[in-house]
């Protein structure tokens, strides 16, 4: 299938779109309300170090979040050479309750060797968590920090997770793993590196697997180092690629289907991100200067330019998400007086985009700096949107605004 995959890619040709900026007037939502769900300081279950750092945050359409966290590391007494770091991936329920999913650490000795079990690109669909782990051993002193490693798919709910075989065989820091988890299917982005070649060369696949399958097998559907990620609905997966020439394009596989390009409007399709919800999908598109937001609202349904924020005053846009007809993304701005702001804004349909939070406002008494919204696509779900502020005070926590 890998074969006929390239060969579509190599004879699609870039569509170029004019982009046409929309001046706007952009006004709050008026019944957003917040529910802190967790914070930097805190001590969650499992560990006895508070979380210094909160990442890859995903929501289902449920309420429920998940997360990764770190705690800081605690340099042992040979400071840099030694010492422990506890990473935890967590699910939070829509009435706040957090469980411990899985936990790894790092452990660096005296001589300098690494002993780790890290957590990657936790995702959820149906209350159901899937995530990556991956085992490293000593880090060779190979150009491209190349480790020798086996990694691991792990599908299931705090309590009962189960694990699906070994996935690579050396892991490029560059190049991490990624797995979107939708109705029971698994697809997994992996670079595996070839250590005996010098240098080390990628091998980047993307395969698929059926957790609901009575023996499930992974199937390589694409083969290309040209891939630059994946985000997957409830119909099949969406593929961004980039070609030789630094152009971004998106295929998409249909469930048990073939690859075939989609044409968002705007010049990079996915280059500033892109989403999948069921049969719908968002694009975020960056030329230049330029950047354009399209969706397709449902399969049989044309792609469609949205509108964006002032563009007197937009920087960029970026970190796209998409449920049934809202679509969700961030923007860059300077204000009146010049400084640079970040802020969340819902579409509704194609709708003007209307403001959720922005830096300088308060949450909880404390100033935001910055917003970060999901790595995944998955920043909104039905009426639920989970961010993560950063505040002037170097805190962070992780919000859910109900819309």
């Amino acid at each position: 299938m890998s074969n006929n995959y390239h060969h579509i890619f190599q004879s699609f040709t870039l569509g170029l779109v004019t982009y046409v900026a929309l001046s706007l007037s952009v006004q709050p939502v008026s019944a957003t309300q917040f529910k802190k769900l967790i914070e930097t300081g805190q001590t969650p279950p499992g560990t006895d170090k508070p979380i210094a750092t909160i990442s890859e945050v995903s929501i289902g359409r449920d309420g429920q979040a998940v997360i990764n966290i770190q705690t800081a590391f605690v340099p042992g007494p040979s400071g840099r050479r030694s010492g422990s770091q506890f990473f935890g991936i967590y699910s939070i329920t829509k009435g706040g309750k957090i469980s411990l999913v899985s936990q790894g650490s790092k452990v660096v000795d005296i001589e300098g060797s690494i002993d780790s079990k890290g957590l990657l690109s936790p995702s959820i669909s149906g209350g159901v968590i899937a995530y990556l782990t991956y085992d490293l051993s000593e880090p060779s002193r190979m150009p491209g920090q190349i480790y020798t490693a086996k990694g691991f798919l792990n599908v299931g709910v705090p309590g009962s997770i189960t694990n699906y075989g070994s996935l690579f065989s050396g892991l490029s820091a560059t190049r991490n793993p990624k797995v979107s988890f939708s109705n029971g299917l698994a697809y997994v982005l992996e670079s595996s590196a070839i250590l005996s070649q010098r240098p080390p060369q990628d091998i980047t696949r993307l395969k698929v697997l059926d957790t609901r399958a009575s023996n499930p097998v992974f199937t390589i559907i694409a083969n290309s180092n040209s891939i630059q990620g994946i985000r997957s609905g409830s119909q099949g997966v969406i593929m961004l690629m980039m070609t030789p020439e630094k152009v971004y394009k998106l295929f998409e596989r249909p469930n048990d289907g073939q690859f075939v390009q989609l044409n968002p409007q705007g010049q990079n399709p996915g280059s500033c991100g892109f989403a999948v919800s069921y049969e719908s999908v968002v694009s975020c598109s960056t030329a230049g200067n330029q950047s354009t937001l399209s969706a397709r609202f449902g399969k049989q349904n044309n792609f469609v330019t949205l509108p964006l924020p002032n563009p007197t005053i937009l920087k960029s846009i970026s970190d796209p998400s998409i449920s049934n007809d809202k679509t969700l993304f961030k923007a860059t701005e300077q204000d009146a007086n010049g400084a640079i702001v970040e802020k969340i804004y819902v579409s509704p349909n194609t709708q003007a985009p209307k403001s959720i939070i922005g830096s300088g406002e308060k949450l909880d008494g404390k100033t935001i700096i910055g917003l970060k919204l999901s790595d995944n696509g998955r920043s909104i779900a039905d009426n639920y949107v989970v961010f993560i502020a950063i505040f002037s005070d170097g805190s962070q926590a992780l919000y859910r605004a109900d819309l």
